[in-house]
């Protein structure tokens, strides 16, 4: 295979393997968006449940009528059971994230062992240009010399 086949090639690979380095990272920060997208309504769904726990304790204190009091605790026990299912989405969106991470670090040492060997490719390739280059100056000198 010729140097500029090999040159091309490794090229190639590199600049593939850099677009899926980007296609990863583009990955990550979709994943960080949703895990802080669901962290924040995580958030303000526990916050509003608090409220509302507050209010039910001030209120059943001051003298709610039991039938209002126990549709507040059926309420309160549906938000909190929101609040839940929000957390556990929090947990998942994070794993994934977490994944995403993983593959994103992966698909940057794939492209940096992409472009090393590139690089020594070509360090490999300058030697032999020299090595022949060597032989041909060797071989004139000699033939010159063996002319005179």
């Amino acid at each position: 295979m010729s140097r500029h086949d090999r040159t091309g090639k490794l090229q190639t690979l590199v600049r593939l393997l850099s677009y899926r380095e980007a296609l990863a990272k583009r990955r990550f920060a979709q994943r960080q968006e949703a895990v802080d997208g669901a962290q924040s309504k995580a958030d303000e769904l526990g916050g509003l449940a608090r409220e509302y726990r507050a209010r039910l304790s001030d209120t059943g204190e001051a003298g709610m009528r039991a039938g209002d009091l126990q549709l507040w605790r059926r309420f309160n026990q549906s938000l909190e059971e929101v609040v839940e299912m929000q957390s556990l989405q929090v947990e998942r969106l994070r794993a994934e994230l977490e994944q995403a991470q993983s593959e994103c670090l992966a698909a940057l040492v794939r492209r940096r062992g992409g472009e090393r060997l590139g690089e020594n490719q070509r360090r490999r390739d300058d030697d032999r240009s020299r090595r022949r280059e060597r032989v041909a100056t060797s071989d004139r000198v000699a033939h010159r010399d063996h002319e005179t």
